[in-house]
């Protein structure tokens, strides 16, 4: 199952859950500011380049909707944390950590979704 997956993955890699009680964290998950991955063009509305890293005007406007998407879902406020992906690839725990330290991800590219088993179950 699942979360007898992420329970193997998140002992061999050292990463343990975070108490029900700690804040909401929100995470975009981007491509280096280089670009790197795909050159497939970027399907979210706004100014930024396609096929590449999110402009800091589409990251604006993303933290500027995410109070109202928070409190249409019940959740309390959080900030948007930007995690930019390495240049090169790391390894399986690093990328594992960037998942299971977050509670939302917002991420422009589905590649960069093949670890959402690993999100936070909190």
């Amino acid at each position: 199952t699942g979360k007898a997956f992420r329970a193997l993955i998140w002992r061999r890699c050292g990463i343990s859950s975070r108490p029900p009680s700690a804040p909401l964290r929100v995470r975009i998950i981007d491509r280096p500011r280089g670009g790197g991955g795909s050159k497939n063009p970027c399907r979210l509305p706004g100014p930024h380049v396609g096929g590449r890293s999110l402009s800091n005007a589409t990251i604006a406007a993303l933290r500027s909707h995410l109070p109202a998407a928070l409190r249409s879902a019940g959740a309390a406020k959080a900030p948007l944390e930007v995690v930019r992906l390495p240049e090169r690839p790391d390894s399986l725990c690093d990328q594992v950590r960037r998942y299971a330290e977050a509670d939302v991800l917002i991420s422009p590219h589905g590649a960069h979704l093949v670890h959402i088993p690993q999100l936070s179950p909190s």
